[in-house]
C-alpha cells in the first residue's frame, strides 16, 4: 500500500477535520502520520503504537497485537476504514479505482439457454 505512489499521495492530500483529539483517533490521520515518517525519516522502523491504538476491531476496541489475525481479514477492515474515512471527500473511490476489480457469475440454463449475470466488485482475491 505504502508503495504505490497514487494511493499514498491521496492518503497525504485529504485534510482531515474534526478536533485534534478526534483527529489523532482516526485510521486516515495514523496512515498519514505513518506514511509521511517513512517516507522522510532515515529510520528503518516505525513504532505503530498510535495506528495500532487508532484502529478499531469490530466491536469497537483497539486492535489487539498480541492476537494473530488473518490477513485478508485485516486488509478488508482496513480499506473499510479507509472508504469510511473517504467517503465525504473527492477521493472516495480512490480504493475502488487502484485495488478494485470485478469479478462476473454466469449462470447458464441447459433447457432453455437463458443467461443470468452478476458482477461483484472485489478488492482482493481468495487463491
Amino acid at each position: 500500500f505504502f508503495f504505490n505512489d497514487t494511493a499514498t499521495t491521496e492518503i497525504y492530500t485529504e485534510q482531515i477535520v474534526g478536533s485534534v483529539r478526534c483527529v489523532q483517533e482516526t485510521v486516515l490521520h495514523q496512515l498519514q502520520k505513518m506514511f509521511g515518517f517513512l517516507e522522510l525519516s532515515d529510520r528503518q522502523d516505525y513504532n505503530p503504537f498510535e495506528f495500532c491504538y487508532a484502529f478499531k476491531d469490530f466491536s469497537g476496541e483497539p486492535v489487539n497485537v498480541k492476537v494473530q489475525q488473518d490477513a485478508q481479514e485485516f486488509l478488508n477492515m482496513i480499506f473499510d476504514k479507509i472508504e469510511n474515512g473517504l467517503r465525504q471527500t473527492p477521493f472516495k473511490h480512490i480504493l475502488e479505482s487502484i485495488f478494485g476489480g470485478k469479478t462476473c457469475n454466469q449462470i447458464i440454463c441447459n433447457t432453455c439457454g437463458a443467461v443470468k449475470t452478476r458482477e461483484e466488485t472485489f478488492y482482493n482475491l481468495s487463491l
